[in-house]
């Protein structure tokens, strides 16, 4: 099954639960349509990034249009949050007919089995910025990260391979 999103009308990551087990989720609906998928705190910057980059490529190549400076939609997430699958691949292309960045989400290894899914969406220039100014927020307020590794940290410490070993709680 394929849910395709030509013109979402919001598409954000989210995270949710406690710190130090905090899931992160996007979140994507067009009208009556809402999915969201689980992906690892590393994904959402990856792709927050590679947004900026392609949209900064794009834009000084004249293949999309100028994008203003957004403020980042920093709402709560839609309810109900029913996570389709966790993301085991992203994929990203320059939809230079559409002026779009065109995103595929994949299920991972384990949810392929039960969820034979995919998930597309076309992120307009407005909507990727805002997109990836949340990400970072979110991000970067979910849990604090280890200096040493920037792995995150959870309220009882981690296990920090650059000190080989336990480093207590940041906070």
């Amino acid at each position: 099954m394929m849910y395709e999103f030509p013109h979402p009308d919001r598409v954000v990551v989210g995270a949710l639960g406690p710190v130090g087990e905090r899931i992160f989720v996007i979140q994507i609906r067009q009208g009556e349509h809402l999915v969201a998928v689980n992906v690892r705190r590393e994904a959402a910057l990856s792709i927050a990034r590679r947004i900026d980059s392609l949209l900064q490529e794009a834009t000084a190549l004249g293949w999309l249009g100028e994008a203003p400076e957004v403020e980042p939609e920093l709402g709560p997430l839609d309810a109900p949050v029913d996570v389709l699958f966790n993301v085991g691949a992203i994929g990203w292309a320059l939809d230079t007919k559409r002026g779009a960045i065109q995103l595929e989400f994949y299920p991972d290894d384990q949810d392929v089995q039960e969820v034979a899914a995919m998930i597309q969406v076309w992120l307009y220039p407005t909507v990727a910025r805002q997109f990836a100014a949340r990400a970072r927020i979110i991000v970067a307020t979910a849990d604090p990260s280890c200096p040493f590794c920037a792995q995150p940290v959870h309220a009882a410490g981690h296990i920090c391979p650059r000190s080989n070993g336990y480093r207590a709680p940041l906070f």
